[in-house]
Parts: C-alpha cells; sequence; structure tokens
C-alpha cells in the first residue's frame, strides 16, 4: 500500500488499487479524493458519490504533491481503521 502520512490519525493512500480497496470495504472515514478525469471517469460513481470532496487535478499537480511516487493519478485522504478494545 502507498502511504504519504501527514499526521497519526489521516494520510494519503495513492495507487489505483489501493484507492480502489478503500472505496470498496468503506472501514474509513474518507475526507478527499484526488484523481486525474481520466481515472476519476473509470470509478463507480456510487463509491465516491458521498465524499466530501472530490478534486479533479492534472498529473502534474499529483507528481508534486508526491514527488518520486507512482500515484496511477488517483489518491485518498483517509482516517485511520478504527481499533477496537476487546475487553
Amino acid at each position: 500500500m502507498n502511504i504519504h502520512k501527514n499526521d497519526n490519525e489521516k494520510f494519503w493512500i495513492y495507487g489505483k488499487h489501493a484507492v480502489k480497496t478503500i472505496l470498496e470495504l468503506k472501514k474509513r472515514k474518507i475526507f478527499t479524493i484526488m484523481a486525474t478525469r481520466n481515472v476519476i471517469e473509470k470509478i463507480d460513481q456510487n463509491l465516491i458519490a458521498d465524499i466530501p470532496e472530490v478534486k479533479i487535478v492534472n498529473n502534474q499537480y499529483l507528481d508534486k504533491f508526491f514527488p518520486n511516487q507512482l500515484h496511477q493519478g488517483i489518491a485518498i485522504y483517509v482516517s485511520k481503521i478504527p481499533s477496537y478494545n476487546l475487553e
């Protein structure tokens, strides 16, 4: 999984397969998705309908945001998966 950390509670994950898995599993709170128009059009729109911020950007923007990383034209800003105390 490709991760770019901002803090301990929220972080960016990028790459088509990683983002698709997060969208399908729905275990994390999703704050933002950034993607190129070409990539976002290939995603099931029902999976992104409730995301507060969907930003269409170009590859150059993502290259600056994730330097030297293989983002594949998509990134998602998410929370950690909630942990549960089993006591």
